[in-house]
């Protein structure tokens, strides 16, 4: 679906450090996360990715499609949602999408995430490293998405490769994007606009994204205009 060499850079807004990931030349991290789960869950299982908007996440989501598993972003908890309904979520998505296995940042590991699924803690990922010519990602697979949740449980939506890259050709043909062009989002990645306008067709096109976290940005809107 991806070609390593071909993917852009993307830059994290906002937090603590700003951090930008030329992710053509992010091969080995990738290929560590791929080794990773390789171990952790079955082939073509699902994988549960729990992380706030970073490095680590874009790492982790290419890692898995690398691994020839199928990846699926999840909520990441707040102080906005309980911690029991936020467990009963994830719960629910486990189930819905027969994940096997969990890949989260270590600040998840307060709501006991392996009592739901294997689980791996990602501390961090380092994102100085090369390309790595062995790194090859399938060209037929599929995603999982989920839905906002706005009625209930969020709910999954599986997409095969050819779903996504016919989708983005025909919404490009409006958008006209080129590797010229820059996306700036504070938008979740788990679902809708932010995973497939500000995450799957930059990926597919070449196109540099400038990303917020969605706290981040509830705490300090003016981040988007300053982006």
């Amino acid at each position: 679906m991806f070609q390593a060499s071909s993917l852009p850079t993307i830059s994290f807004f906002g937090g603590e450090s700003e951090k930008t990931l030329d992710l053509s030349r992010s091969g080995s991290q990738i290929q560590h996360v791929s080794q990773i789960i390789s171990k952790l869950a079955p082939a073509s299982s699902s994988v549960g990715l729990i992380f706030r908007t970073g490095p680590e996440l874009v790492i982790s989501w290419l890692g898995v499609l690398a691994s020839r598993r199928v990846p699926i972003i999840l909520q990441y908890p707040t102080s906005k949602i309980s911690k029991v309904y936020w467990r009963d979520s994830i719960r629910d998505s486990v189930s819905r999408c027969s994940i096997n296995a969990l890949l989260c940042d270590p600040e998840v590991s307060i709501y006991a995430p392996e009592e739901l699924a294997p689980c791996h803690i990602v501390d961090s990922l380092d994102d100085s490293g090369t390309g790595d010519d062995d790194l090859v990602f399938p060209s037929q697979d599929e995603i999982l998405q989920l839905s906002s949740g706005t009625t209930g449980f969020k709910k999954p939506i599986r997409f095969s490769f050819d779903a996504l890259r016919e989708h983005a050709s025909l919404y490009n043909q409006v958008l006209q994007l080129s590797r010229n062009d820059c996306i700036v989002s504070w938008l979740p990645l788990y679902h809708d606009m932010g995973f497939i306008a500000c995450f799957v067709m930059p990926l597919l096109l070449g196109v540099h994204v400038v990303l917020i976290d969605p706290i981040t940005w509830v705490r300090r809107p003016q981040l988007l205009f300053e982006a």
